[in-house]
């Protein structure tokens, strides 16, 4: 599996706010360099003794993996800091 690599919050504009859900908000963002609208999800974690939660690992590993189309591609992953 590729992962895609990670890229800087800076290079993308936050737009408005697409969706909550049990992981996390979703916002429809644009790309700097390139102009195209993305989303973006910030997931909710909460630390463990053993470091990140179990359900928020698969959640990223979903997110990750590519669906068939029309489902949206990952093209990155943001550092939350």
């Amino acid at each position: 599996m590729r992962v895609p690599s990670v890229r800087p919050a800076a290079d993308y504009q936050k737009q408005a706010e697409i969706g909550q859900g049990t992981f996390g908000v979703v916002h429809k963002a644009i790309q700097n360099a390139t102009g195209r609208v993305v989303a973006i999800k910030k997931l909710r974690t909460r630390r463990t003794k053993a470091g990140i939660e179990l359900a928020t690992l698969r959640e990223i590993m979903l997110l990750q993996e590519p669906g068939p189309p029309p489902e949206p591609q990952p093209h990155g992953t943001l550092p939350c800091l």
